[in-house]
């Protein structure tokens, strides 16, 4: 999937992440089913800086079109 990426409100431009969602994962063991794989790009990128306590907020703006924000403060109407 390719998202509009922002750090720290800065563009990255569109970036290719892969989101993999498997139910099985859990094992009735509240572990977590779905998984964000960041790519070779990104996790570059993030293995830079130290980026804990960020939010990262996945948006999907129309069908097909979607946006992921890394920053320390969550965004977006349901951040309130």
């Amino acid at each position: 999937m390719t998202f509009d990426a922002y750090i720290n409100g800065e563009t990255l431009g569109p970036i290719d992440l892969r989101v993999s969602h498997n139910p099985n994962r859990t094992a009735g063991q509240n572990n977590v089913p779905t998984v964000l794989h960041w790519g070779s790009e990104l996790g570059k990128l993030l293995r830079k800086t130290n980026y804990i306590d960020y939010y990262v907020t996945l948006e999907r703006i129309v069908p097909d079109q979607f946006r992921i924000i890394i920053a320390p403060m969550p965004s977006g109407d349901f951040a309130a």
